[in-house]
């Protein structure tokens, strides 16, 4: 598995360095095809490893990130009874009221008519959920056809997928 370091880069922010990977990097199609079948899936397997700990530090990441901007730093701001403050290589930070906003899944019919009623109808959006039509199109695509293509954009492919040996 590649080796992983944080350090500050020269602006101060912190870049994640992954051994032979660079952001202006492109896959290397060429020499992929050069590859054997054993030493493909040797690297898909180890690419697949790396998204895993990706995934895991982009959750331990946000959740430090979301501590501090949610709950620690504008509570600390509120203790020193700071709005807004200037901080050198930081920038301006100040506390912004938010809020988050959802209509429970069992609630959504009734939600939906109490905003037609009082007037705010135009909120509502119809969607297509992209799992449902995936599920939909793959079930089409099994009885040999798709639906219309200037109406939709359905992409079949194949994959690799490697089971984890137990």
């Amino acid at each position: 598995m590649p080796n992983y370091k944080i350090f500050k880069s020269e602006s101060g922010a912190p870049d994640l360095l992954m051994r032979q990977i660079s952001t202006d990097q492109e896959v290397d199609l060429d020499s992929l095809k050069k590859m054997t079948i054993q030493e493909l899936s040797a690297r898909q397997r180890e690419l697949s490893e790396t998204l895993d700990l990706i995934k895991r530090l982009s959750a331990i990441t946000n959740a430090e990130y979301d501590a501090i901007r949610l709950s620690v730093l504008p509570e600390k701001m509120d203790e020193e009874d700071i709005t807004n403050i200037t901080i050198a290589g930081v920038g301006r930070v100040t506390v912004q009221s938010d809020i988050y906003f959802s209509i429970p899944a069992g609630s959504r019919d009734e939600a939906y008519e109490w905003l037609r009623k009082n007037g705010h109808g135009d909120l509502i959006q119809e969607t297509v959920n992209s799992s449902s039509g995936k599920a939909w199109a793959k079930e089409l695509l099994k009885k040999g056809t798709l639906p219309p293509e200037e109406l939709f954009k359905v992409t079949p492919f194949s994959r690799a997928q490697i089971t984890k040996e137990k």
